[in-house]
């Protein structure tokens, strides 16, 4: 399909042009189903974020994308477009934590290891941000989840999540599983993508125009989906889950 030249539009941050119609096409998907360090020029795969410890590169990005989404996608993928933002910025804080029990963000007082939610007024420990229990105190969260498997320890509610979730091994953010899909997770926090079974990383390999993903987990065998080389089918999707 010929476009004409006023119907390209400039991707921020590299020399690649598209246009608006494919630019919409491809930043509603990322915006809807993939983290937001995913946002990049679909040709270069650049900016590269994740390598931006200070964040510097990210703002100044993100705030010249903002200009380019209002102008491509609709108003309720900008509006999540925002959210997303807003959360990644939050995030940097590093008293910034999500709540365990209502998924209320807020800002945890700087003296304190048991934070309390504003919101739902449940309390966590602000490290490893377990449901706070008397049992924690004079324990590092290490001890103290050694010493929970050593007796057994269920705590209602708590117990259930527990068992029904997962943890980012990268960020720790923990997300809330379904039954069923693939053991190949992406978190969308930090975008590290991770084996649910061994919590091993996947490695990504480009081959031609299609990218495998290398299986590098010790229960490969156990997956009906991976083929001779331990690397996945072009059926065995990824699963990109939120908390």
């Amino acid at each position: 399909m010929q476009v004409s030249a006023q119907k390209l539009i400039n991707m921020v941050g590299c020399s690649h042009r598209t246009c608006e119609q494919c630019a919409a096409k491809y930043f509603t998907n990322k915006i809807k189903s993939c983290s937001i360090l995913e946002l990049t020029c679909p040709f270069c795969a650049e900016p590269n974020l994740e390598n931006d410890p200070n964040g510097e590169k990210a703002v100044t990005y993100f705030s010249d994308l903002d200009i380019l989404l209002k102008r491509v996608v609709t108003e309720e993928v900008h509006e999540l477009f925002q959210s997303k933002l807003r959360d990644f910025t939050l995030e940097r804080e590093p008293r910034f934590r999500w709540c365990a029990h209502c998924s209320y963000g807020f800002i945890a007082e700087a003296s304190s290891r048991v934070i309390q939610c504003p919101s739902c007024q449940q309390r966590m420990c602000f490290i490893c941000r377990e449901q706070w229990d008397c049992q924690h105190s004079g324990l590092t969260c290490k001890q103290y989840n050694k010493w929970k498997q050593e007796h057994h320890y269920n705590k209602s509610v708590g117990a259930i999540l527990h068992r029904s979730s997962i943890e980012c091994p990268k960020c720790s953010h923990k997300f809330s599983l379904d039954k069923g899909g693939c053991m190949h997770f992406t978190c969308l926090h930090c975008n590290h993508q991770f084996c649910s079974g061994c919590k091993k990383p996947f490695l990504g390999v480009n081959v031609g125009c299609f990218e495998i993903v290398r299986f590098l987990c010790t229960k490969a065998i156990k997956c009906s989906s991976t083929n001779s080389y331990g690397c996945f089918s072009n059926s065995h999707f990824q699963q990109q889950f939120f908390y």
